[in-house]
C-alpha cells in the first residue's frame, strides 16, 4: 500500500502523475476502462464524469483498511493528464495503422500454436505460448473462477483480449480445444510437420556457423549426416519445447524427424544452391562492368587483376569465375590470358569480401551508401587491398571515399553518445580519430586524413544546427589542426590507428591487443574513451596476449609497451617502439590457422 503523511497533497499528486504516465508510456491505452484495470494493481482508483460531452476524470489513492485520498483532477495532477487530452491519446491509439497489423500477427501465431495441439488445458495456455511464440498472455476468469477468456500483452504496448483479434479464437469458442484439463499435441498434424522442418533449418544454419567451415552453405547442407542435425536440434529451444509436449518415445520422435529431413534437406538447398549462383553471375558482372567502366587506371589494370578478382572471394581459370572455396558453380567469364599468381600472399574474411562488393557495386552504378547497406568497415577497405584501391582512377576514388566516410561519420556517431556532453567533445572526438569538420559556405562538412583525395561530406542539416549551437564553433574549427598535426607526429595517421580504434569499439580488445603487441599500433581514439576501454577489459587483453606470445626477453620489451599506453593516457606525444611487423597477420586474423575468418 502506498504509505503518505495525512494531508501530503503533493506525495498523493507525485505519485499518481509518476505511475499514470509510467502507465501510458508502457501501454497503448485506448479508454478510460483499460486504463482503470492498469491502475488497480497500483492502487489507484479511476472516476470519469461526462460535462456535456466533455469527459472529465479524477484520481484516488486506496491507503488503508478500505479508506482512499480524496479524488483528485485529472489536470491538477498533471496538465497532460486532463480528460480531454487523455481522450486524445485514446483515440490516436485506435486509430494507429500499427493495431491492424499486430491483431494480424497475433491471430497468426496463436492459430500456429492452437494447429499443434488436440486438446490444451486452459491454465496451460500461458505457458504454452510463452515457450513456443514468447507471448506474454493472462487468462480472464469468471465468478466461479473458470478461465472464460485471456488477454495478450504484446510488445507493441497493445493489450488485446481473444474477441479483439478473431471471434471464433477465445476459449468458450473453442471447446474440442480447451474442454480438457490436459495437453495432447497431435503428432500428425500439418502444422508440427512444419515446426520440425523449421528446427532441422535452424539445425543447419547453426552448425554451419560454429563449423567457420570454408565451403559453401550448399555444400554444407549436402554433406551433413541426420544423426549431426539431430544433436544440434536437441540444443533448440523451439525443439524441446516440442518433445515437451509430444509425450512419445525417442523412436518415434526419430520418425517423426527422419520423415521431415529429405524434405527439409531439399527445400533448403535448392534455393541457396540457386541463390549461390545467381551471387557468382552478380560477381562476374562486376568484373565486367570495372573493366568496361575503366575503374582501374589503364597502365595497372592487368598486373591488379590478380587481386581484384580475389577481392570478390573469386578464382579466374580458363575462361571461368568460380568461388575461392568451391568449383561448385561457375560464371563464364572471357578474360584472355591474364597473369595469376599460383597462391595469392593475403588472407580476407569473408565480411571484407562482402564489404568490398557492395563498395564496387556503389561506385560502379551510382548507389548511395543507404541504397547499398554499407557498413563502417568499408573504410578499412584500402588495407585489406591496397593495390586495388591504389590503383583506382581518380573518380572511382573519390565515390569512395565519399561512401566510406558517409559510413563511418554515422557509425562513429552512435560510438560517441554516451561521453558526448557537447558540441565541442563531439568535434574533439572525431579529431582524435583523425576527421576533421570544414564550412563550406553556408554548410558544414566532414573529411578525413586518411582519403587519398580530399573528399568531403556534408552533415546532416540537425547536427550542423547542434555544431552551430556553440558559441566557440569558429574556434574549435581552428583548433583542429593542432590535434590533426599530433597524429601525423606520432605516426599514426594511417588506418592501422583508425582499425585498431574500431576494435576496441566493437568490444575485441584481444585483436586489438594483438595490433598494438605486435605493430606497436596505438589506437586513434579521444583519451575519455581509451580510459573507459582500458579499464573494460583492454588492459587485461594487453597482459594476456603478452603472457600467450612471447618469450622472456620479448615480454621485457612488450611490458614496457604495456606501461608505456598507461603514460599515453597523460601524454599525447608519446611515440610506441616499434617491436615487429606483425600487422598484415593480425589484421587478416591470427584465428584462420584455426579455419575462423575474422568476425566483423
Amino acid at each position: 500500500m502506498p504509505q503518505f503523511k495525512n494531508e501530503d497533497i503533493n506525495g498523493v499528486r507525485f505519485y499518481l502523475q509518476d505511475i499514470v504516465s509510467n502507465t501510458l508510456q508502457k501501454y497503448k491505452v485506448r479508454s478510460f476502462k483499460e486504463l482503470s484495470e492498469f491502475l488497480r494493481p497500483h492502487h489507484i482508483q479511476l472516476r470519469t464524469v461526462n460535462h456535456n460531452g466533455r469527459i472529465g476524470v479524477s484520481f484516488g489513492i486506496e491507503v488503508k483498511d478500505g479508506y482512499r485520498s480524496r479524488f483528485i483532477n485529472g489536470y491538477t495532477v498533471h496538465s497532460q493528464l486532463s480528460g480531454p487530452k487523455l481522450q486524445k491519446v485514446f483515440e490516436l491509439n485506435q486509430k494507429s495503422k500499427l493495431l491492424p497489423m499486430v491483431k494480424k500477427r497475433l491471430e497468426k501465431q496463436l492459430r500456429t500454436t492452437f494447429g499443434l495441439f488436440r486438446t490444451i488445458g486452459p491454465e496451460h495456455l500461458p505457458d504454452i505460448l510463452r515457450s513456443h511464440q514468447k507471448l506474454d498472455c493472462r487468462l480472464n476468469y469468471d465468478g466461479q473462477g473458470k478461465a472464460v477468456d485471456f488477454s495478450i500483452y504484446d510488445k507493441s504496448g497493445y493489450v488485446l483480449n481473444s474477441k479483439e483479434m478473431e471471434k471464433d479464437i477465445g476459449i468458450l469458442e473453442n471447446p474440442a480445444l480447451f474442454e480438457s484439463e490436459y495437453i495432447q499435441m497431435y503428432a500428425e498434424s500439418v502444422q508440427l510437420q512444419l515446426e520440425l522442418q523449421r528446427c532441422i533449418k535452424e539445425a543447419y544454419r547453426n552448425t554451419y556457423q560454429d563449423s567457420r567451415s570454408s565451403a559453401l552453405f550448399s555444400e554444407h547442407i549436402d554433406r551433413m549426416p541426420l544423426k549431426s542435425i539431430v544433436t544440434e536440434m536437441a540444443k533448440s529451444e523451439r525443439f524441446r519445447f516440442l518433445r515437451k509436449y509430444l509425450n512419445t518415445d525417442n523412436r518415434n520422435l526419430g520418425d517423426l524427424i527422419q520423415a521431415q529431413f529429405e524434405i527439409t534437406k531439399d527445400k533448403l538447398y535448392t534455393p541457396e544452391s540457386i541463390r549461390e549462383e545467381r551471387e557468382l553471375q552478380t560477381k562476374a558482372g562486376l568484373i565486367k562492368q570495372a573493366i568496361y567502366k575503366q575503374l582501374l587506371e589503364p597502365t595497372k589494370q592487368r598486373e591488379v587483376l590478380f587481386e581484384f578478382i580475389p577481392s570478390l572471394g573469386t578464382i579466374y581459370d580458363n575462361g571461368n569465375l568460380t568461388y575461392a572455396n568451391s568449383n561448385r558453380h561457375k560464371a563464364e567469364l572471357n578474360m584472355g590470358p591474364i597473369p595469376m599468381p599460383n597462391q595469392i600472399d593475403f588472407y580476407v574474411s569473408p565480411g571484407f569480401i562482402k564489404e568490398n562488393e557492395k563498395v564496387l557495386d556503389g561506385i560502379l552504378n551510382d548507389k548511395t551508401a543507404k541504397e547499398i547497406k554499407l557498413n563502417p568497415t568499408a573504410i578499412f577497405l584500402p588495407l585489406m587491398f591496397p593495390n586495388l584501391y591504389h590503383a583506382m582512377t581518380p573518380t572511382y576514388r573519390q565515390q569512395f571515399e565519399h561512401l566510406s566516410i558517409s559510413s563511418c561519420h554515422k557509425f562513429a556517431e552512435r560510438m560517441h553518445v554516451p561521453f558526448e556532453k557537447s558540441p565541442n567533445d563531439y568535434i574533439q572526438f572525431f579529431n582524435a580519430k583523425g576527421f576533421y569538420f570544414e564550412k563550406q559556405g553556408e554548410k558544414i562538412c566532414i573529411g578525413s586524413i586518411y582519403s587519398k583525395y580530399p573528399v568531403k561530406v556534408f552533415i546532416a542539416p540537425k547536427t550542423q544546427a547542434y555544431l552551430e549551437s556553440s558559441n566557440d564553433l569558429n574556434r574549435i574549427l581552428n583548433n583542429q589542426a593542432e590535434t590533426l598535426a599530433d597524429i601525423r607526429t606520432d605516426g599514426q595517421d594511417n588506418l592501422k590507428g583508425l582499425w585498431s580504434a574500431h576494435l576496441m569499439e566493437r568490444g575485441q580488445y584481444k585483436k586489438a591487443a594483438y595490433l598494438y603487441i605486435l605493430e606497436g599500433v596505438t589506437p586513434n581514439l579521444p583519451l575519455q574513451l581509451l580510459e573507459h576501454h582500458m579499464e573494460n577489459g583492454f588492459k587485461e587483453a594487453l597482459v594476456a596476449v603478452t603472457k600467450k606470445r612471447i618469450d622472456a626477453e620479448q615480454s621485457r620489451l612488450l611490458r614496457r609497451g604495456i606501461y608505456a599506453l598507461g603514460n599515453l593516457l597523460a601524454s599525447k606525444n608519446f611515440k610506441e617502439e616499434e617491436v615487429f611487423n606483425g600487422f598484415k597477420d593480425e589484421l587478416t586474423d591470427y584465428s584462420k590457422h584455426k579455419g575462423r575468418g575474422f568476425s566483423m
